[in-house]
């Protein structure tokens, strides 16, 4: 039996914004337009797994549509949860280790962004199936704090909600520290300017282990 397609709801750079052809560059992988060259020898083996999701944040983690549902009404849900969220500017961001992995993170909390993963982590929820047995021993329970255990019951996944944090990943677990230095120098530039958050991305898994697809920018209200 062939496996269904994955959904995933991730924030992404503005198309026009630097840090979206910096995050792509840093991968090397645009999932809108194909490969793009390696900015630096030395990055790729350290890269493999955030280059096969793409340049991204995820807001509400990837799941299959359960039966009886279809994306044609995944998407109308995502846009209905939208539409009660106007734009909002995003902490500067900074490149940090999050468990054990290089990322952009924020400098300071941001309220709207908590609210708006939240949002499509509750209201989406309806159109996954639920969790087998053999995808919850994957996530190693016995080793999960248990508000995360609760998550993973409850939601299908452990870091969401109150154990979400906002990130854009950019290597691969346990990075030489030369990696740091590098994307330090990457992204200085791309940094630098002030940026909103006024839309999202639905992306799409086809297959299993397949690259991740960017299907479409659907805007916040207004």
């Amino acid at each position: 039996m062939e496996s269904p397609r994955r959904y995933a709801v991730y924030y992404v750079p503005a198309g026009e914004d630097p840090l979206w052809a910096a995050g792509c560059a840093w991968l090397g992988r645009n999932p809108e337009t194909g490969r793009v060259p390696r900015p630096a020898p030395g990055i790729a083996a350290h890269t493999t797994a955030p280059a096969r999701y793409g340049f991204h944040a995820t807001l509400r983690p990837p799941f299959a549509l359960a039966p009886g549902q279809n994306f044609t009404q995944f998407r109308a849900a995502c846009a209905a949860i939208l539409a009660a969220h106007r734009p909002f500017s995003l902490p500067p961001l900074t490149v940090g280790q999050l468990d054990g992995f290089l990322a952009l993170l924020p400098t300071r909390p941001c309220p709207q962004l908590n609210a708006l993963a939240d949002a499509l982590v509750l209201g989406l929820d309806g159109f996954r199936p639920p969790l087998s047995a053999q995808a919850r021993a994957r996530r190693r329970p016995e080793a999960l704090p248990s508000a995360e255990v609760e998550n993973l019951d409850r939601f299908g996944y452990p870091a969401v909600l109150a154990a979400w944090r906002f990130h854009l990943t950019l290597s691969n677990r346990m990075p030489p520290a030369t990696l740091r230095r590098l994307a330090e120098a990457h992204f200085a530039a791309s940094l630098a300017p002030p940026r909103q958050l006024g839309a999202i991305a639905l992306f799409t898994e086809p297959a299993p282990d397949a690259e991740f697809q960017l299907m479409e920018r659907l805007s916040l209200a207004g």
